[in-house]
């Protein structure tokens, strides 16, 4: 037993060290060379378009379908369907907004698609209890205080004739 705790106390003093520097003879580094200079970093810009857009659109299109023909087309949601523009083309113009003001503030684009979907179900007439408007339904009192969008309803109702439904300030 008192070979035991004795094997117990050595293991635990030796956990607790620090780890022994490297003498300067085993180094495989010559002590004349230096390290390797990192290039400058790059200006912080959006990255370069991608095809993040696209597959947003696909994602939306695919969520809105309610159902698909022997011929393979599909029929999307009614309020999609029956709304004052194109359905297809409002998809692929959120998808644009959402990728590119994503990519701006540096947040996952499927991220902010998914906050839209759930807050709107990508619905620009949506309004919340509270007042919140817009696809990410913004709050009048928060966010959206100085957004005409949120904070206009002749303007909100005007806008919902443009393929953008005015959404870009709003995202």
């Amino acid at each position: 037993m008192r070979r035991l705790a004795l094997s117990a106390a050595l293991l635990i003093g030796c956990a607790g060290a620090p780890p022994r520097a490297a003498s300067p003879a085993a180094s495989t580094t010559p002590p004349d060379t230096e390290p390797t200079p990192r290039p400058p970093e790059a200006p912080t810009s959006p990255p370069p378009p991608s095809d993040g857009a696209a597959a947003l659109a696909r994602a939306f299109e695919a969520r809105m379908t309610v159902w698909t023909r022997p011929d393979g087309s599909r029929v999307l949601s009614r309020r999609c369907r029956e709304g004052p523009v194109d359905c297809a083309a409002r998809i692929a113009r959120f998808a644009q907004l959402i990728d590119e003001t994503a990519r701006r503030h540096d947040l996952d684009p499927f991220l902010l698609a998914a906050l839209a979907w759930r807050e709107s179900g990508l619905d620009p007439s949506a309004l919340g209890r509270r007042g919140e408007a817009g696809i990410v339904q913004l709050h009048p009192r928060g966010a959206g205080r100085d957004m005409r969008y949120v904070r206009d309803a002749a303007y909100r109702a005007q806008c919902q004739s443009e393929l953008d439904a005015c959404q870009g300030p709003v995202l």
